[in-house]
């Protein structure tokens, strides 16, 4: 079996969880804090909301490919934390744990991912090296961008 990978990123915003959490459960907001190259679109949610089940169609670009991806909300306790998970898409396997802490003056983001890339020891080895970039670019896109809309 392929190995796993594990990414981690946190920022601090100076606003209170519900209302991250509030802007979390929109399903448009997703592309307003995702690189504009990725062309990052929600094509489809199976409620008007994000909330617990709710199964979401993605579709991006990497390096000019488009990227189909569907993911399902496994786990949804308001204002704290959420749980997305890949039903396909680009890797083996993912879940993204994101969690909201309330600290004084606000709430400390915590993100926390779990991957296996596809093709196994060949995926592992050529592979993570571009993802590991590509997350970091992307939590660094999001991080100006929430504190663009929240600051």
């Amino acid at each position: 079996m392929a190995k796993y990978f594990t990414y981690t990123d946190q920022q601090f915003l100076p606003v209170s969880s519900e209302v991250l959490f509030d802007f979390f459960s929109v399903p448009e907001n997703l592309s307003k804090i995702t690189p504009k190259e990725t062309a990052f679109q929600v094509v489809a949610c199976s409620k008007p909301k994000i909330e617990q089940g709710v199964v979401l169609k993605y579709k991006l670009y990497q390096l000019g490919i488009p990227v189909f991806w569907v993911a399902k909300i496994e786990e949804w306790v308001p204002n704290h934390y959420f749980v997305d998970v890949q039903i396909s898409g680009p890797f083996a396997e993912y879940r993204h744990k994101h969690i909201l802490k309330q600290a004084e003056g606000g709430t400390l983001i915590l993100d926390e991912l779990e991957y296996r890339l596809p093709l196994g020891a060949f995926g592992a080895f050529f592979g993570n090296f571009w993802v590991r970039k590509t997350l970091k670019k992307t939590f660094e896109f999001r991080k100006m961008r929430m504190e663009q809309l929240f600051a």
